[in-house]
Formats: structure tokens, sequence, C-alpha cells
């Protein structure tokens, strides 16, 4: 029998993927799977050398046989949601007068024994 991953086993290595990614191009993650009662970010990051950064990270993976795209996933319910738990964030931590941006970062696999394909959207909306 062939062991099969769950959607939140997924969810979880695209995670890990993406934050890979996001270290390697020097970004300092403050949180992961930041919640609140009105939705998730996947990533809170602040960019190298921009102190008064703070970038909201969302992962969407899609795996082989799908027929969109990672980033066409992103529905504007779910953007809405991300834009108003990174208020609450900012509310939060007092960083009212911080450069805000969203970014989107793709991951998609074709086959298993394959890399992963990742593509950063930078200021994605």
């Amino acid at each position: 029998m062939q062991y099969a991953p769950t959607t939140r086993q997924v969810g979880r290595w695209a995670e890990n993927v993406a934050a890979g990614f996001l270290k390697r191009k020097g970004f300092k993650i403050l949180a992961r799977n930041f919640n609140t009662r009105f939705g998730e970010i996947d990533f809170i990051a602040r960019e190298n050398g921009v102190e008064n950064s703070i970038i909201f990270v969302e992962v969407r993976f899609r795996g082989k046989g799908s027929f969109l795209l990672p980033e066409e996933t992103l529905t504007v319910k779910k953007r809405e949601r991300i834009k108003t738990t990174a208020l609450i964030y900012l509310n939060k931590f007092n960083l009212a007068d911080a450069f805000v941006r969203f970014d989107v970062i793709c991951v998609s696999k074709d086959k298993w024994f394959l890399p992963a394909k990742v593509q950063h959207i930078i200021d994605a909306f």
C-alpha cells in the first residue's frame, strides 16, 4: 500500500520550502502561522536591510495535475482575510508606521523526486 500525505502534511512541507527560500534571500521570519479569528498569515517577515518593513507572506502550493497556478488559488476573500489579520498584527505590535507589503510564495512540484519550483511574487496584492 502506498502512503499518501495529508493536505496538512503537504501544506507544512510547502511552508518549510518557502521558509528556506525566504531565509536564503535574507529575510528574517518574525512569525509563522499567525492566527486570529479572522484568518491566518503563513509568514510575517522583515527584509534584510529594511528595518521598517513588515512583509506578510502567503504560501500557495499546487502539485501535478492541477489546472490552476498556485497564485490563481488566492481568492479575493482570502486576500481580505489576510489584510484584516495583518491589521491586527500591526496594531498588536504597535507597527502602524511600518512599510507593509503582501507577498506570495508559490511552490509547485510535478514529481516528488524532483526539486520543488519556487516563485516569489513581490507586492502581490
